[in-house]
């Protein structure tokens, strides 16, 4: 077990030496800026359940593709670097490197998914914090949230049906 978390321990220092999670961070935050700014619905209510949706969406999206990105350009890095060489001097078993692997990127995709959804609650809640105490935004956002899970609407039809106030 020691010699997994060794690998894996490599893999994820690996990825945060590299700069593209840096940029799937500013990516994200350019999302939400753009998507906080642009006026497409009519209630500020309905704003609230479109930042909120899009900052779900796009936070597992470019969680998904950094962690494709950084899993595939890890192993042709160690080839570069010369340290898979190392490695494989090593009494360690390929299945081992592989769940190493597998184990850091899981590491690194946590440790990115976790502040993207800290700044997608901190953006929907200040929008929020702007409406007055009668629109509950968040009651709207959840009643979204739960219409596009349980029925498998769009979040369209969800924003129509429960911001605006129709049953």
């Amino acid at each position: 077990m020691e010699k997994i978390l060794a690998v894996a321990h490599n893999t994820f220092r690996r990825c945060f030496a590299a700069k593209t999670l840096v940029l799937i961070l500013l990516l994200y935050i350019g999302i939400l800026a753009f998507t906080a700014r642009v006026d497409v619905v009519d209630e500020e209510a309905n704003r609230v359940a479109l930042v909120g949706n899009t900052a779900q969406g796009a936070a597992w999206l470019l969680t998904a593709l950094a962690t494709v990105l950084l899993g595939a350009t890890s192993l042709s890095g160690e080839i570069a670097d010369r340290t898979i060489y190392y490695v494989m001097t090593r009494p360690v078993a390929r299945s081992q490197i592989l769940a190493g692997k597998i184990l850091g990127l899981w590491g690194v995709a946590l440790t990115l998914l976790i502040p993207m959804q800290a700044i997608g609650y901190g953006v929907v809640r200040s929008i929020g914090d702007r409406l007055p105490a009668d629109a509950q935004p968040y009651a709207v956002y959840r009643q979204v949230l739960a219409a596009d899970f349980n029925s498998g609407t769009t979040a369209k039809d969800g924003m129509l049906r429960y911001g605006a106030g129709e049953a």
